[in-house]
């Protein structure tokens, strides 16, 4: 998926705001200088920096953490605010383990949507939510998916 040439963005999601990228990006700003209690968390040991490491930081307060969470949550906001205009849905529900971050995500998320919407009426009336089964949640949809096929069969 390309996100949102509109909003001067070239790339896929898994580039720019996946759990591979919020890690990247972090080691980048850390790299370059940035203070940030992520170092302490691993040891000194950067190879050991991951999303929940990011994740807990952020929890804690630190800045930089929190604005890696916000970045990404500001990306996934535009891609979220596309799929809007093509598929009018009636709720958004985000998983994975960046979701764990609760509002220091969905709030940059949601501020994007305001943003990137062609009319408030996609944002005011389409709740923007995490999802319930957590990490999971792609096993119960292969799931369903598999007995909706098996049931076809019958």
């Amino acid at each position: 998926v390309i996100m949102a040439p509109s909003a001067g963005l070239r790339g896929s999601v898994e580039k720019l705001a996946a759990g591979p990228a919020l890690v990247r990006e972090t080691l980048l700003r850390l790299r370059a200088g940035a203070e940030s209690m992520i170092p302490d968390l691993v040891g000194g040991d950067l190879s050991r920096v991951d999303g929940p490491v990011i994740g807990r930081a952020a929890q804690q307060g630190d800045p930089l953490a929190r604005e890696m969470i916000a970045r990404t949550g500001h990306l996934v906001g535009i891609l979220i605010a596309d799929l809007m205009h093509l598929f009018d849905p009636e709720i958004v529900v985000v998983g994975g383990g960046i979701s764990e971050n609760g509002e220091l995500l969905f709030e940059p998320m949601r501020r994007a949507v305001r943003a990137y919407t062609i009319d408030r009426s996609y944002w005011e009336d389409t709740p923007i939510v995490p999802a319930e089964l957590g990490d999971d949640v792609c096993l119960y949809g292969a799931a369903a998916l598999w007995a909706g096929a098996v049931g076809s069969e019958a």
